[in-house]
């Protein structure tokens, strides 16, 4: 990780560079589970769940719900339209 904001989401405080490739995978896959991010990402179980953490604070996926993967609640047009990032 840099200590640099790489993101390109407006309201991100993110210092993950990984943060914008998180959130295309999560909304590209509907899927917003810290396990799908680890295998697409290859990384660890920490990191994996900080960007879960941090795409449920700018409102990308909703809120921890047991052992099931979050929801997703940003489309990808929405992500394109919003943040001008292409899924």
């Amino acid at each position: 990780m840099t200590g640099v904001q790489t993101c390109a989401l407006p309201i991100c405080t993110s210092t993950d560079e990984l943060f914008e490739e998180a959130t295309k995978i999560v909304v590209r896959t509907e899927q917003g589970s810290v396990s799908v991010l680890q295998r697409r990402l290859r990384v660890g179980y920490a990191r994996a769940a900080r960007l879960i953490d941090e795409l449920e604070q700018v409102g990308i996926v909703g809120p921890f719900d047991g052992s099931k993967a979050r929801q997703v609640i940003v489309t990808p047009e929405e992500l394109s339209e919003r943040y001008g990032i292409e899924v």
